[in-house]
């Protein structure tokens, strides 16, 4: 797991990751933060990582339109506040994984 700040650092992790051919199976992106559009930063990550799956989250319900935008077309978005296991299931989902049973 690598976390980045930004979608500038995000590209540069990205763009590294690539050119050692290590792969990256999912980003967990919020809706809001500085730079490019979630969707642009997408984009450019599946450019590097065809196979990529993403995960939107946000807490900010003034951007619902934005959700509105990011849902279109099955993109996965998990509202936070969120716990532990609310991210771990969304994960799975994602990635298509069925959840553990439980014991």
């Amino acid at each position: 797991m690598v976390e980045v700040t930004d979608r500038t650092q995000a590209l540069v992790v990205a763009e590294t990751y690539g050119r050692t051919n290590m792969p990256m199976d999912l980003m967990l992106s919020d809706v809001v933060t500085p730079g490019m559009s979630p969707t642009e930063l997408a984009d450019r990550i599946r450019s590097i990582f065809p196979g990529i799956k993403i995960l939107y989250m946000s807490g900010y319900n003034e951007h619902a339109s934005s959700y509105d935008e990011l849902l279109k077309g099955g993109r996965a978005f998990l509202q936070k506040p969120f716990t532990v296991t609310a991210l771990l299931a969304k994960v799975r989902e994602v990635l298509g994984q069925k959840s553990p049973a439980r014991k």
